[in-house]
Parts: structure tokens; sequence; C-alpha cells
């Protein structure tokens, strides 16, 4: 029986003999080792020792029927998350387009509003804010710009104009009278480096209002803060000849 054990079912001469159906060497119907066994005897998983002496395509036949129902399920699952990957990226494609073009049609101070409170959250909503700030406080409307440029701010991490919206707030405050909490504002935006070269531009403005105040080692240390900032641009020109002022 030990040469019986070993003979796969795609030849003809390795047919089993006198084993029922050709399931039996699967462990559905009868025993492989024993095929006189009684019903409750015959094995239902197929060892190691069971695939010994069995050609190539009779092993992979033999997995098959062992491993069919995973290998599906695996398949299926593959399939599944190809299918979703694709549909996400139509879908935020589809969104994209959809915000790009409801944002180019918000060209009223209301449409903006409302277009950002649709969008809130993304980097379009706080580009319609930071516009709508910026015309309140060509209105001298420096209170609400102020509330404007922040909410534009919370819509704008991670993107260049978010030091423009910091900033925005921190001189819309000033603008308001309000100087002892704007100094606060822009110092926090001078130490933020994600403001980028609006961080030495609150620095430089920053030590402005110091040495106005008459605050001269503080608002050398803002200007230099300033010269120090891989950002600066023209705001370094602008501070070095405060210092130079200062050290008349």
């Amino acid at each position: 029986m030990g040469e019986n054990k070993n003979r796969g079912p795609h030849q003809a001469k390795n047919k089993p003999l006198n084993y029922g159906s050709s399931d039996a060497i699967f462990g559905e119907s009868i025993s492989v080792q024993d095929p006189n066994a009684s019903a409750d005897e015959r094995k239902t998983v197929i060892l190691d020792e069971d695939l010994e002496g069995l050609e190539f395509e009779d092993r992979v036949w033999l997995y098959w029927k062992r491993n069919k129902t995973f290998i599906v399920s695996l398949i299926v699952l593959a399939f599944a998350v190809i299918i979703g990957k694709h549909a996400w990226i139509s879908y935020t494609e589809a969104r994209d387009n959809s915000i790009a073009s409801e944002f180019a049609d918000a060209d009223t101070f209301e449409k903006r509003a409302e277009f950002a409170k649709s969008n809130s959250g993304i980097p379009a909503a706080g580009l319609a804010l930071l516009e709508n700030a910026d015309s309140l406080f060509d209105a001298n409307k420096f209170a609400e710009a102020a509330e404007v440029y922040k909410s534009a701010s919370q819509n704008l991490g991670g993107v260049p104009m978010y030091g423009r919206a910091l900033l925005g707030e921190a001189i819309s405050v000033l603008k308001s009278g309000k100087v002892e909490e704007a100094q606060k504002l822009l110092a926090s935006v001078a130490e933020n480096a994600e403001a980028l070269s609006y961080s030495a531009e609150a620095a430089y403005h920053l030590g402005i209002l110091q040495f106005a105040d008459g605050k001269t080692d503080e608002a050398k240390k803002s200007f230099e803060s300033v010269l120090q900032n891989p950002n600066a641009g023209q705001w370094s020109a602008l501070a070095s000849a405060q210092l130079n002022r200062i050290s008349k």
C-alpha cells in the first residue's frame, strides 16, 4: 500500500486503485494509508508525508484542494483592494475638479464665505477666507479682518500662505489698537518656522514696535533674528538698517 499512497491523480498509470472517487486522496472520502478503514477512522487532514513521492503537478493539485477556499479569499480580497483604490482615486479626482470649479465661481465675498464653510479644512477654503480677510482689511474693518485671517490660517496649515494669514491676523490686531496683543501674535509668528518668510517680516515689525517703546535690547534681538532667518529676503536688509540705527 505504500506504493499506492504516492500515486497522483493526473496520470492514468498513477490513478488510485480501489479508492472510490478521485477525491479519496484528499482526505474527503477514504484514508490514503488504509483504504479499508471505517468511516470513523478516515482522516480529514492531509499530512506532509502524504506528499512524498508525488509528481509536481499532483502536489500543486493537492495544495489547491487543501487551500482553495483560502486562495480564493485572497484573490477576492486583492481585487477588492484594487477596485477600492481606483474608486477612491476616481472619487478624489472628481471631488478636486468639483472643488476647483466651485472655487472659481466664488467671485464675491458672500460666495467665498459660503465656499469656505462648505469646504472647511482644506487649503482652498483657507484661500477663500484669506481673500475675504484682505477685503475687510482694505475696508479698515480690522477687528473683523483679524477673525477671518485667523480662520484662514486654520485651513492653510502646511501651505506657504499659512504664514501670510498668521501675519495678517497680527497686523489687523495691531491696526485695531490692541498693541500688546499684536506684539504677542507677532512674536508667535516670528518663532514659527512654518511661516517661512512671513516669520522674518513678523520679527521685523515686532522690532519696530519694541524700539518705539524704548525696548532697545529686545528690538535688537528681534532684528538679529531676521538676519538669521534663511527666508528673510528683503527683510534682512531692512533689519540690518535698523540695527545700524540702534548702534548710533
